[in-house]
Order: structure tokens, then C-alpha cells, then sequence
């Protein structure tokens, strides 16, 4: 039995506790706040969506994984539309047997807070600053940081190599809101599948958006709206703005009124939840690879977890996800390791997980925040993806599995990937009739007709 402390009660450090707690071990987990005051008193870290692979971890580890109460995500459907209204790309792709949740942050956390200190936890309310996290490292056999507050995060260098972007890249929007059916009548002008597929969008240079079924803390089902605006656009200013909820809601319905038609009419009875005012949030991340490794001021070796390891852009649902492979790989670790905790096996391990998972889901998020690119190995997998259903279901299975075909190292790996998807056909096959149904698109936009469906 070791003796672990983990500074941070989120999803991802309450999940390692009670995991670590299951195990025989003797765990202590900080949280500056009660976990009642994290149910109710800070708003969900995003939607935290999770897919098959990331929900196996929680299965393996006898954890609720809320399938039996969240709807269900079995697809996705992706439209494309250029900045002055012309619609250009649509694309539908399954989750096959990897159907994902998103599942409210703060009910994931305060269940398993509460089980957690139900199994004779150690749960300590304290605001952890670096001179004090010095001291708990030195009673503990090894330390987690999965907080970036009071500094923490600054214990951990970032790494240059593996951190593509050196500022945000969006200007980042959330609200959960009711009022909208949640069963198959959902979003039905985009796919038979209705409310199963998130609703994905891309709008030229202006931003991205995606509506996601959804379990809220105590409305239960319903759906969560992320908005992406990108740096310098009147995306980003419209989605900075907003100070509550209702505003956040406002322009969430103004914004598809004048650039998502398509959906306008469906999101319209779109509702705030009254008794949560923390359902909204917005924001900006810059995704940041971090050394897994830190040191306290005497020299103690402490670990990055989760966001504090990686931080994620939530555009390609890596966050959430990356954080649970996370937990399963180091439990794995830690059951297979019989010596010192040091700074060698901290950063040994994370190499481990990142070349098994962190690299794909690091290429995955940067496919998504940079599909504007012409030419690149991002351009080539959306047209494929519009060319061809199987190519689309293999590009959002990656949300799951990333690992499974990233990082590409150039445009001819992609083409390899895509011919391997769809057995019989060329990559270039796929790509002109792709191609072909763009010109279909740019016909109608000419007679001022849609290419969409609308609700």
C-alpha cells in the first residue's frame, strides 16, 4: 500500500482517488471548496464529452459511466459553410460501437467525491498554494497536481516541441439550456438519427459550433451548445460579451439567425436554466503539452495530471477524454512499479502515455483548429469526409480512438487511410466526388436556393 495525495477534486482528481482508494491505497484529495460548494457554487468545465475508449476506463474501474441516464451520442453530423453564406459541405459519420456522454462535470465530481470519502477517503478543504503542496509532498509517497490554481500549474515547464500554438486559437462559449426535445425529433432535418448525433458547424474564417446531448446536474437531459470564435473575428467579440446566461443565450440564437439558418429554427424554444447560474461559461485555452514532472521548493518530485499534464482546445473532445485514459494508465503503472516514486519514472510513464494516447489527441485537436488550411492533411480529410460516409465515420471515431490513425505524418498517409476505410476505391476517387458535390452546392447558392435542409 502507498500513501498518495491529490491536489484537485474535478473530474479527473476525484476519478484517480477513488480509483487509487479501490486499490488498497491511502489517499488524501484537496479541494479548495466542499464538494457541495463544487456542485453548485462554479460553473461545468465544458461538456466534457467522452466516447467509447475513455468510457471503457470508467467501466474497467467499476465506475458509473451514466449511460443508463445521459442520451446517448452514437454519431456526429458536420456542416461546412463559408463566411458570406454559402453552404458548402455536409457530412454525417457514426460513433459505431463507441457511443459517447456528456455528462455534467459537476455531478461526475460530487458523485464521486462523496463515494470516495463513503470509502474512508481522506477529503481536505484547503486551498493549496506551492509553499504548502511542499509539505504535503513530503508526508505522501507521491503527489498529483490536477489544478492549475494558486500557481500549481507553474511547477510544470511547458514543451515547446509538443505545443504547436503559443496563444488560444478561439474565443470559447458554453450554455446548457432545455426547452429542446432530446429523442429523434431532434435536429431531424440534419439525419434520420436525430438527437443521437451532435451538431457540428463550421462557418468560414468566423468559428465553429456544435450542439451536444447532454445530462445536466439536476435538469437531467438536455443540450449543451459550445461556441468556438475565432482570434480577431466578430465571432469572437459576440461570444466574449455575454455576462449571464440570458445574453449568453441571446446571442448563441442571434448567431444562428444570421450565419446557422439551418438551425435557427429548431434552437429557437432553446431555454436558461434558472436554477443554475453557473450553467454558461466562456472563456479562452491555449492547448499546452506541460513536463509531467514538477518540483516543490525542497526539491520533492510531484506529477501533472489531467489538465495540468495537458490542456486541451475542447473543439476535438479531448480534455475530458485524455484525463480518464489518463487515470487508466497510470493506475496500470502504478500496480507494476515496485520502487521510488522519482522524477525518472514520473516523466517515464508520461512518455508512455503520450506516444500510446496524448500525441493523437494533441494531432486530433489541431486537424480540427486548423481545417481551414489549404492543401494540408486537415483540407484532405474534411473533403474525403464529404466525399464519402465511411470516411466520415472513420474520421469522428478518431474522437474516440485518435491513436488508431494519428498523427499523419503527410498527404499520402491520409490517402493510404481513406483507401483502407473504403476498400476498392482511390483516395482520388473519393476526393472528386467530393469536389462534385461542392459545384452541386455552388450551383444553388448561384440561384439564392439552399443547400442544407432546414427545421
Amino acid at each position: 500500500m502507498s500513501r498518495f495525495a491529490i491536489i484537485g477534486a474535478g473530474q479527473t482528481g476525484a476519478t484517480f482517488a477513488l480509483a487509487l482508494l479501490s486499490k488498497g491505497h491511502e489517499v488524501a484529495l484537496y479541494s479548495d471548496r466542499s464538494p457541495q460548494s463544487l456542485y453548485e457554487d462554479v460553473p461545468a468545465t465544458g461538456t466534457a464529452v467522452m466516447y467509447g475508449e475513455a468510457l471503457a476506463v470508467e467501466e474497467r474501474l467499476g465506475l458509473h459511466t451514466y449511460r443508463d441516464k445521459a442520451p446517448l451520442i452514437e454519431g456526429l453530423t458536420g456542416w461546412v459553410s463559408s463566411s458570406s453564406g454559402m453552404e458548402v459541405m455536409a457530412m454525417a459519420g457514426s460513433l459505431g460501437d463507441m457511443p459517447g456522454v456528456g455528462v455534467d462535470t459537476r455531478l461526475r465530481s460530487f458523485d464521486r467525491v462523496n463515494e470516495f470519502i463513503r470509502l474512508g477517503g481522506t477529503f481536505i478543504v484547503e486551498d493549496v498554494s506551492p509553499e504548502s503542496l511542499d509539505t504535503i509532498a513530503a508526508a505522501h509517497d507521491l503527489t498529483f497536481v490536477a489544478t492549475g490554481k494558486r500557481g500549481l500549474t507553474d511547477l510544470f515547464a511547458g514543451n515547446a516541441a509538443r505545443s504547436k500554438y503559443t496563444e488560444p486559437q478561439r474565443a470559447l462559449a458554453m450554455i446548457t439550456v432545455t426547452g429542446l426535445p432530446t429523442d429523434s425529433s431532434a435536429f431531424a432535418h440534419r439525419s434520420d438519427h436525430g438527437g443521437a448525433y451532435n451538431a457540428f458547424s463550421i462557418v468560414g474564417d468566423m468559428g465553429e459550433t456544435i450542439w451536444c446531448p447532454y445530462l445536466h446536474k439536476t435538469a437531467g437531459p438536455s443540450w449543451s451548445f459550445l461556441g468556438f470564435g475565432r482570434i480577431g473575428t466578430e465571432w469572437e467579440e459576440r461570444l466574449s460579451s455575454p455576462s449571464n446566461a440570458q445574453e449568453m443565450l441571446e446571442t448563441v440564437k442571434g448567431l444562428h439567425k444570421e450565419f446557422l439558418p439551418w438551425d435557427a429554427a429548431f434552437i429557437a424554444n432553446a431555454e436558461v436554466i434558472p436554477d443554475d447560474r453557473f450553467s454558461w461559461l466562456k472563456g479562452r485555452v491555449k492547448p499546452t503539452v506541460r513536463d509531467a514532472a514538477g518540483f516543490t521548493a525542497s526539491g520533492h518530485a510531484v506529477m501533472s495530471l489531467g489538465d495540468t499534464s495537458m490542456t486541451f482546445d475542447p473543439i476535438g473532445a479531448q480534455g475530458a477524454q485524455s484525463g480518464m485514459k489518463q487515470v487508466g494508465h497510470y493506475l496500470d503503472a502504478l500496480e507494476s512499479h515496485d520502487g521510488p516514486f522519482d522524477a525518472e519514472w514520473i516523466r517515464s510513464t508520461f512518455e508512455d502515455f503520450f506516444h500510446k494516447s496524448g500525441q493523437a489527441s494533441t494531432a486530433l485537436t489541431s486537424i480540427l483548429l486548423d481545417q481551414d488550411a489549404g492543401g494540408s492533411v486537415n483540407e484532405t480529410i474534411f473533403l474525403a469526409s464529404n466525399g464519402d460516409r465511411r470516411v466520415a465515420d472513420g474520421f469522428f471515431q478518431l474522437l474516440s480512438r485518435p491513436q488508431s490513425a494519428l498523427p499523419f505524418k503527410d498527404i499520402a498517409a491520409v490517402h493510404a487511410w481513406i483507401e483502407q476505410l473504403c476498400p476498392g476505391e482511390t483516395a482520388d476517387e473519393i476526393l472528386g466526388r467530393s469536389l462534385s458535390r461542392i459545384k452541386e452546392a455552388e450551383q444553388l447558392h448561384a440561384q439564392g436556393l439552399p443547400y442544407f435542409p432546414r427545421a
